[in-house]
């Protein structure tokens, strides 16, 4: 009997104590309520700063704008894509799984077939894709084709519904995202995106690592204030009249217009909210940053000018402009330019002849040569490349810069492949909100 009343007596002061607890989180959430759109933003901005490094503030700014789009976009015109571009393990999934988190109505996905995908995107808008380099490859051409069409309102596939003469348009409207550590060379598809390059943080600036069953519940919480603050207040109006009359931008035009007017109107809104027009200017500064990219062909630069800068580099290091017709064995060009790159377990020979082939740096067409391998063992065979160095001086001309550097030293082309693009560092430091007091908010 005295162990029955034991456990009785341990039972309700347990449930004493699960009831005080749910009390206390129901009065921590009545008081978290969210009542504005700035301070939705400010608590996407600090759990992303929380869980994630990114190279700058511009960078936090732009993936707690993109959630909130997920929660609007659906009267306007337009709507970008978010690139995640970086070596593995510099927190592109971690992103993403804070997109699915946060975000309205979102899927995130690593590998999945085009029927799967058609039905995901019936139900889930706010599509998250990691290890994209099927975009582009020829087996990912639909889903390409979801990407190139489903920026702008309207924007729909051509599927085959029942037979083959029934052909239906199917919509793919949407905010979208994906990652990927190869770098995809679509031009179309990159004029839809910002683009991320992720970094290996250092100690000091190292994030706090996630786990969901501790953190994921906190983040849940979170996502449903935002939800409930977007169903219950007139803030969509407030953002789609902001949309439909914007202010005046100079030196932003035509995509990058297009593109970031959601953005810009909730900029706008918040500057209302708090009296102000700081954060209507971060947002412009995105916009001109994204239009100077295009101008100066970064984009270009952070595909095939860095393979072609660190194969001008072998060349020049070893002098073989001055031979003629002096052949370079495609396998021991490959782990050069892949040492330069560090890229060694992703770049392939095949990925190497293409971009040469593209670019019409080959004299002859890569040819089967039998070269002897220091006379040890048997001749076997190799394929080598006979290069035009008088093309590939033309090609490197605007690049000069890329391939001076010594051979002992890591040359900017090293440092952009390894998601660490050139004066990153300084670039953040010279644009930090100087307005800015504490470092968790904007």
């Amino acid at each position: 009997m005295k162990l029955l009343e034991v456990e009785s007596k341990i039972n309700s002061k347990g449930a004493r104590k699960m009831n005080s607890v749910e009390k206390e989180q129901k009065k921590e959430s009545q008081e978290e309520t969210i009542s504005t759109l700035n301070q939705a933003f400010q608590e996407i901005f600090k759990t992303f700063k929380k869980f994630v490094y990114l190279g700058s503030k511009y960078d936090y700014l732009i993936v707690s704008l993109h959630v909130l789009l997920s929660y609007c976009y659906h009267q306007m015109d337009s709507v970008p894509y978010v690139y995640l571009y970086g070596p593995p393990e510099t927190g592109k999934g971690e992103v993403l799984n804070l997109f699915k988190l946060l975000g309205f109505n979102s899927k995130y996905v690593v590998r999945i077939t085009n029927a799967a995908l058609k039905r995901v995107l019936k139900k889930k808008k706010f599509f998250l894709l990691d290890e994209a380099a099927v975009l582009g490859r020829p087996e990912g051409d639909f889903m390409l084709s979801i990407f190139l069409n489903g920026y702008k309102v309207g924007g729909d596939v051509p599927i085959c519904a029942r037979g083959e003469d029934d052909v239906i348009d199917y919509p793919v409207f949407g905010p979208k995202a994906f990652a990927t550590y190869v770098w995809i060379n679509e031009p179309v598809l990159l004029s839809r995106c910002l683009i991320i390059r992720t970094m290996m943080p250092d100690s000091k600036n190292r994030p706090q690592q996630f786990h969901l069953a501790k953190d994921g519940k906190g983040l849940d919480l979170l996502a449903g204030r935002i939800r409930q603050f977007f169903e219950k207040t007139d803030v969509t109006q407030r953002i789609m009249q902001a949309f439909l009359n914007p202010e005046e931008i100079d030196g932003v035009w035509g995509r990058a217009r297009e593109l970031l007017g959601g953005y810009m109107a909730i900029g706008q809104v918040i500057d209302k909210e708090v009296n102000g027009h700081l954060f209507h200017d971060r947002v412009l500064e995105i916009a001109k940053r994204h239009v100077e990219d295009r101008k100066s062909r970064d984009l270009f630069e952070d595909s095939d000018i860095q393979v072609i800068a660190a194969v001008a580099t072998y060349v020049q290091a070893r002098k073989l402009d001055q031979q003629k017709d002096s052949f370079i064995i495609a396998e021991k060009l490959r782990n050069n330019v892949a040492r330069r790159l560090h890229r060694r377990s992703t770049f392939r020979t095949e990925t190497l002849g293409r971009i040469l082939r593209d670019h019409y740096l080959f004299r002859e067409d890569p040819k089967v040569k039998r070269v002897d391998w220091n006379k040890v063992g048997p001749k076997v065979p190799k394929t080598c490349y006979f290069l035009d160095y008088t093309r590939l001086k033309k090609v490197m001309e605007p690049y000069r810069d890329l391939i001076e550097a010594p051979e002992e030293e890591n040359p900017p082309s090293a440092l952009a492949a390894c998601g660490k693009p050139k004066e990153a560092e300084d670039w953040a430091d010279e644009n930090a909100f100087q307005e800015d007091n504490e470092d968790d908010d904007l």
